[in-house]
């Protein structure tokens, strides 16, 4: 009748495993061991399925085992299908188990160190996802729909656990200079150039200037943007000197997009830390803080003084 589905023609599921595994493997004892069964119980259920597909599927020698044509027709079909069921497992098997890890982070780290390795992290675990967005405000777990974070301070949270991702320092960068602009060769020179700011770090042009000249100046004009990621995109565009964070821009440097022109550094007094809950058994959690945090460390070694080592060493990363 039309529209009638009708009923799979399978055969007995456990024989026929015992049958791909013996002609596979060309031995009934091999495909035993396998299975962790004895070679009695693989004789019998491919006994079993020859009787219920009237076919014998092997000529059984004194030592041996041959598929017949039959055999060897039958084994290659299955051979196919076999595959194609253990492709639609894994893919359900790993849909199920992937893990969801929502984080929020600062909108400069978000954009300038987070995203640009990510793609890292993935490869190391592909069976967690990772929802990023970006606040200013204090973490509040029990408010904030997230489970970890990155926020700045001392490592002083009572409320959940805090490892230290990475200390804070700010140099001037700029867009490497050409003939037609004015010289940057002492702090003096910075009269000439606009200087670049983010309004949530406005004092750090005045910090770094009493470190590195015991000064105030004058440049030739202020720019301000809401968000640090502006200001090196501004750097990088020649707008002007900014003043930033070497993990943020160390791509940047080593590319020959921006420079240093002063080696003077000021390191602010506060910290990054990630962030999750105390006793928090989330999955994916544990695995992304320590990817984060290692993975901070090592670029940071990179992007300043060797020995920013023993900044590290005063704290251990405790999940």
């Amino acid at each position: 009748m039309k529209g009638v589905v009708m009923p799979w023609q399978l055969p007995p599921l456990n024989p026929l495993r015992c049958f791909e595994a013996a002609a596979r493997h060309g031995s009934i004892t091999n495909a035993a061991l396998e299975l962790h069964v004895t070679q009695a119980a693989v004789s019998k259920q491919i006994r079993a399925l020859e009787i219920a597909l009237h076919q014998r599927l092997f000529v059984r020698l004194h030592r041996e085992i041959r598929l017949t044509s039959a055999g060897e027709e039958y084994f290659a079909t299955i051979t196919q299908l076999f595959g194609e069921l253990d492709r639609a497992t894994r893919s359900v098997t790993s849909r199920r188990e992937r893990a969801r890890v929502r984080f929020m982070g600062y909108n400069t780290f978000n954009l300038r160190w987070l995203i640009p390795r990510l793609a890292d992290f993935y490869s190391q675990y592909p069976h967690i996802e990772i929802d990023v967005s970006d606040n200013l405000e204090p973490v509040d777990f029990s408010r904030h729909r997230v489970d970890c974070a990155v926020r700045t301070g001392r490592g002083e949270w009572s409320d959940c656990t805090s490892v230290l991702v990475a200390p804070i320092e700010f140099r001037p960068i700029c867009k490497p200079l050409g003939p037609a602009d004015p010289p940057l060769d002492q702090v003096e020179d910075l009269r000439r150039h606009t200087l670049i700011m983010s309004a949530t770090r406005s004092n750090v042009w005045g910090h770094w200037l009493r470190i590195a000249a015991d000064t105030q100046i004058e440049p030739a004009g202020w720019l301000t943007f809401d968000h640090g990621s502006y200001c090196y995109q501004a750097a990088v565009e020649g707008v002007g000197v900014a003043i930033g964070e070497p993990i943020f821009v160390d791509a940047d440097i080593k590319a020959g997009r921006l420079y240093y022109p002063f080696q003077q550094s000021y390191q602010d007094n506060i910290s990054y830390y990630f962030l999750h809950p105390a006793g928090s058994d989330k999955p994916g959690v544990r695995e992304f803080g320590e990817w984060l945090v290692h993975r901070a460390k090592s670029d940071v070694t990179s992007a300043l003084p060797k020995n920013i080592n023993d900044y590290f060493s005063e704290s251990a990363a405790v999940f």
